[in-house]
């Protein structure tokens, strides 16, 4: 390799290949911190800024994030720098599992702790991985099977009780705030973030929901699993906003194939083709669960010929 980046075997750009692994470094984060899905890009830009200067000196690209939290101007300002990004078991249109973990906590195992709603509804990712209402997947079990309308409605979440607005969560409240003695404002500023975070992942889906073509030279592609029951739909109580999974579908055992592309076809007169926002460039289903996917054998032999083989 020169040191342009350039692999002089093959004669092709390394950077697609970079940007892969700062993207799957960084992008994890907020998963692993519990921080926004949005809060990792400009410790990317910046990752991705100082690789790129290192190996081609003479080029300065910048990937510009608001910092107050604001979404830029789509303008794909940086996408001369990156010709492939490959998208792996992305929960594009949500994941039920993030509903359940907000309403019930998460039990992660018998050797690891459990996370209780209020702690789970501190994470803003969590959020943003939310089923969208307008695919009816989430009803009352009130006998009708209405759609539950607004599942990013603040209001909606505190009738249920969910997450950080569950009365019976007051002992971790005084844990997570104990440097505030009062029950009564800690519940208040509980509440307070909670409408805030909700308010962010319903910008973040907004902005992910928005069509768009990707420029000339950019690619993205997509791998998702297709072959295990996973969780699709599921009926809430109004009495007591408890949440139970009624139907499963076709996906990788936690994000749902049509999830994954962002399938607008859910929730609508079939058609047999799918109908997403995301332009991606191709798609590769891979019969295997969540984690395993990187780990399938097809995972590894493709992704290396899309980065580094594959003519442009």
């Amino acid at each position: 390799m020169n040191r342009h980046g350039v692999n002089e075997r093959m004669r092709v750009p390394t950077n697609g290949g970079l940007f892969l692994f700062l993207a799957v470094t960084i992008c994890l984060t907020p998963l692993i911190t519990a921080c926004s899905g949005t809060s990792a890009s400009p410790d990317l830009a910046i990752l991705y800024n100082r690789s790129a200067q290192a190996h081609a000196p003479d080029r300065n690209p910048i990937i510009a994030i608001p910092g107050n939290g604001s979404f830029p101007e789509l303008n794909w300002a940086g996408a001369d720098y990156v010709e492939r990004v490959v998208f792996i078991g992305p929960p594009n249109a949500g994941s039920m599992d993030a509903l359940l973990q907000l309403v019930k906590g998460r039990n992660i195992g018998p050797m690891l702790p459990y996370y209780p709603p209020a702690l789970i509804g501190t994470f803003p990712a969590v959020y943003q991985m939310l089923p969208r209402s307008r695919h009816g997947l989430v009803v009352w079990n009130d006998g009708d099977g209405r759609p539950v309308d607004g599942l990013l409605d603040p209001a909606l979440w505190q009738r249920m009780g969910w997450g950080l607005a569950d009365p019976n969560e007051a002992k971790v409240l005084e844990k997570l705030l104990p440097d505030v003695p009062a029950p009564e404002k800690r519940r208040e500023l509980a509440l307070s973030l909670q409408r805030r975070i909700l308010q962010r992942a319903k910008m973040f889906q907004t902005a992910l929901d928005r069509p768009a073509v990707a420029p000339g030279g950019l690619q993205m592609i997509l791998v998702a699993g297709d072959a295990l029951p996973t969780p699709e739909s599921a009926s809430v109580d109004p009495q007591n906003g408890s949440v139970k999974i009624v139907g499963r579908n076709a996906g990788d055992g936690v994000i749902l194939r049509s999830s994954a592309l962002l399938d607008e076809r859910i929730g609508q007169p079939w058609q047999p083709r799918v109908t997403t926002p995301i332009d991606f460039h191709t798609v590769m289903f891979i019969p295997e669960e969540h984690l395993n996917l990187t780990r399938a054998p097809v995972f590894r032999d493709n992704v290396l010929f899309w980065l580094l083989e594959d003519p442009r």
